[in-house]
């Protein structure tokens, strides 16, 4: 409906263009009549697979078989504004059950970043959203025994990176969509931006402020000496809130060498000398 929105306004703009935005617009209606075509088969199976819990059964087998997208669920929020409109409360609360059910199902086919994003999307209150964002990003034992990694550090659900670069793909692919009906609708990027400066303030409330390369090159030298064990310490925490390693990009061996030599026990080639 949004692109034959726009259609209609480009129209008006150009009459010049106006045959041309004539295809556009019979090829996006060609595509939702198909579309319109298939979900109608989805729901009357589900619809008369029997009573609500058959429904729930049902709904969740055309999901796992892939049959269930954006418009099988338009077509069900639409009978379930018809039911509510019509004062049928006993099928709309039936039909709301059924769409929670395929909500669920789908949600469980995600990455666990697009999982937590659905969620978030869903939820009006900053307060809640900001409870989910933080048991997805505090570190947990993996339950997995790991036999060639006893010591396997803890790790979240959900690493603040991969979300964040996940509110970037959908900012810079759906910002230009709205959420909502009338007068509750708003722009998608705006609740995206929103969500994405959420979800940076709880991360930084868990693991700190990230420290820029040359902040993490003058702690090493500060203290003298690093453990390979605190390396990898440091490069498993900088993975999480999405910090670069000095050591993982290109390194200027010349300065490294100088700098190495001034430390008290390297040769001139930045080889400890041990013993006499």
């Amino acid at each position: 409906m949004q692109v034959v929105q726009v259609c209609e306004e480009v129209k008006e703009s150009d009459p010049d263009q106006a045959a041309a935005i004539e295809r556009v617009k019979e090829a996006v209606n060609t595509e939702a009549a198909k579309r319109i075509q298939g979900a109608t088969a989805v729901l009357t199976q589900v619809l008369q697979a029997g009573g609500p819990g058959l429904m729930e059964t049902e709904i969740t087998k055309q999901v796992r078989l892939g049959k269930v997208d954006e418009s099988v669920l338009n077509l069900l929020d639409a009978n379930i504004q018809a039911a509510e409109q019509a004062g049928a409360k006993e099928p709309a609360a039936i039909l709301k059950k059924v769409m929670e059910r395929a909500y669920l199902e789908l949600d469980k086919l995600k990455e666990p970043e697009q999982r937590l994003m659905s969620k978030l999307l869903k939820e009006p209150s900053e307060e809640e959203r900001r409870k989910l964002l933080k048991k997805a990003f505090e570190p947990v034992e993996s339950i997995l025994l790991d036999m060639d990694d006893e010591n396997k550090d803890p790790m979240p659900e959900v690493p603040p990176p991969t979300f964040i670069e996940l509110c970037k793909q959908m900012i810079a692919n759906f910002g230009n969509l709205a959420m909502g009906r009338g007068d509750d609708a708003t722009d998608l990027r705006d609740r995206l931006l929103s969500i994405a400066n959420e979800a940076e303030q709880v991360s930084v409330s868990i693991y700190g402020e990230s420290m820029t390369a040359r902040e993490q090159q003058d702690r090493m030298w500060s203290d003298g000496t690093v453990s390979v064990w605190d390396l990898e310490t440091m490069e498993q925490q900088g993975e999480i809130v999405g910090e670069t390693m000095p050591w993982h990009g290109e390194m200027d061996e010349g300065k490294f060498l100088e700098k190495m030599t001034k430390k008290k026990g390297f040769d001139d080639k930045g080889v400890k000398r041990i013993g006499g």
